[in-house]
């Protein structure tokens, strides 16, 4: 269901329940999911299974849940059945999600998306930006790089490069716009308790005007 300019309102009129926590990357993410209205109306999808401690979270949210991504299809509906949550089950792969064009008002992505520093990322960004509505969220999280100050490069050719590694923002950003995503925000978090950083991106589907 595509947003209204009444709904962009809503959003901004909605306090941050835990501004006092620490910005936890979980309690970031319900604090943007909790802002989004007439959620009970609205379908989200779960990218590669990153938030599965979340599902039966968004199952009482949304009115649809969608799992996608190969470890989806390991997982299979009986395990989801088991943790007492309804939400459907596909095997897509990331790269390849054209069976779910303008299917879904929020896409979320907690680690799950490879960032193998390659025009694959921004393959599978161009998919998940199909797959929206017009004004829907894109809720993504990725390892971040060092902040030390040092130069960074930015592989903008199509030249193809298996080397994983932890995005900078610079780099997300530009692979996002290139994607066709508006309105972005990006935010660099504690990753889980291990020290190690993350960035948290939010950004939207929606015409160029």
């Amino acid at each position: 269901m595509p947003w209204t300019p009444d709904d962009w309102h809503d959003w901004l009129d909605v306090p941050n329940r835990n501004a006092v926590e620490s910005p936890s990357i979980n309690r970031t993410l319900f604090n943007i999911l909790d802002r989004i209205p007439a959620r009970s109306d609205k379908t989200v999808a779960d990218l590669g299974c990153g938030w599965l401690d979340a599902l039966p979270d968004l199952v009482e949210q949304f009115e649809s849940v969608v799992v996608l991504g190969d470890c989806a299809r390991r997982l299979g509906e009986a395990r989801l059945r088991a943790d007492g949550t309804t939400a459907r089950v596909a095997g897509e792969r990331l790269d390849d999600l054209r069976a779910w064009t303008s299917s879904f008002d929020v896409v979320l992505a907690v680690d799950t998306i490879p960032v193998c520093r390659s025009t694959t990322l921004t393959r599978i960004l161009q998919q998940i930006h199909g797959t929206l509505v017009e004004g829907g969220i894109f809720l993504a999280t990725f390892d971040a790089s060092s902040r030390d100050g040092s130069p960074y490069t930015i592989l903008g050719s199509k030249r193809q490069s298996a080397e994983p590694g932890p995005l900078h923002e610079v780099e997300l950003q530009y692979r996002l716009r290139c994607s066709g995503f508006q309105g972005l925000r990006l935010r660099r978090l504690d990753g889980k308790g291990t020290g190690a950083e993350r960035l948290l991106c939010m950004a939207v589907r929606r015409a160029n005007n």
